[in-house]
């Protein structure tokens, strides 16, 4: 299951006039500009300067060989083209290519915890979050420091959210409350965590099995305040430096101290991995007290043009300067 990301770097707009899925690709996939849900009724549709085109939730076996996405637009200067995708060995995206995006859950929170990222990882409530206006996706769920949302194995029964030797978590967060320990992402079985802490950005995992072992990433103070709209981001790669990597409205944080690296064995023999994801919470005494859009989840570690991006797409809904 992958997404495809494309977007107009043109210097002006493009009209869409189809996409077609052929070969060994799913035809549901939802195909959405700048987060609104495209139908067939709506073609053809502009797509202005910068604007990105997302077709979500494809699903392929045989690694789509001889698959492929055939989009017909007009391009700027008002010629008719075709572009075709031709899938054969897979892959990843590069800073804000398009190709397989390795998302793995999107909860944009819009009246309910459902994934849309296209593999049904709907996600559970704990509590009561409520539903508000005005996020940058339109609604988001307000957590009032007793609620969170989660992913178990009834949700997850493939085990997607399980055994990740690289991720990535992003976010929209709005804080009501800045104060110690309040999670935003955390599977707490295996001790993963990306929380605030007053007006800090931190994370934390398990590695080893001494606390030595373990890397944890603690920000200098990113002067958060409450009653304000942030993205957040986390990145993690056990086979490449080992750190984690904060980031704050698409920009890589500092950081008070050198930070500790992953030493021994990821998952230590006495942590589970199949702990639930959970959001809005890094356990009963760490939930968040606030608002959150656009929780995602991908299993590989974001670039930071990847990151960049992931911040642009909402920002300008919400008054937010992406620092990238």
């Amino acid at each position: 299951t992958a997404s495809i990301i494309l977007q107009n770097i043109t210097g002006g707009d493009i009209k869409i006039t189809s996409v077609g899925f052929f070969g060994d690709l799913s035809k549901s996939a939802t195909t959405t500009v700048n987060g609104s849900v495209l139908t067939a009724t709506d073609y053809p549709v502009d797509i202005p300067a910068g604007a990105e085109i997302r077709i979500e939730g494809l699903i392929a076996s045989n690694n789509a060989a001889d698959s492929g996405i055939k989009i017909s637009y007009t391009d700027f200067a008002n010629f008719d083209r075709v572009a075709t995708t031709i899938s054969g060995e897979g892959g990843g995206a590069g800073d804000g290519a398009g190709g397989a995006s390795s998302l793995v859950a999107r909860y944009s929170f819009n009246g309910d915890a459902s994934d849309s990222s296209g593999n049904n990882l709907d996600a559970v409530h704990s509590g009561n979050p409520i539903t508000v206006p005005n996020c940058p996706s339109g609604s988001c769920y307000e957590f009032d420091g007793t609620s969170a949302v989660f992913c178990d194995s009834d949700c997850d029964s493939d085990g997607l959210l399980n055994g990740f030797e690289a991720y990535t978590y992003t976010a929209w967060i709005k804080p009501n409350i800045l104060s110690s320990g309040k999670g935003i992402f955390s599977k707490v079985g295996w001790n993963t965590f990306f929380y605030l802490t007053g007006d800090e950005l931190k994370a934390y995992t398990r590695c080893g099995t001494t606390v030595a072992d373990r890397p944890n990433s603690n920000s200098t103070g990113e002067n958060l305040v409450v009653d304000t709209w942030y993205f957040v981001a986390l990145t993690f790669d056990y086979a490449g430096d080992k750190l984690f990597h904060l980031y704050k409205n698409g920009q890589e944080v500092t950081y008070t101290a050198a930070r500790q690296a992953c030493v021994g064995d990821l998952y230590p023999a006495n942590n589970s991995v199949t702990q639930n994801q959970w959001i809005g919470t890094g356990g009963d005494n760490y939930r968040f007290n606030g608002s959150i859009d656009e929780a995602q989840i991908f299993n590989r570690a974001l670039s930071p043009g990847e990151i960049c991006n992931e911040c642009r797409r909402f920002a300008s809904n919400v008054g937010v300067a992406c620092n990238c």
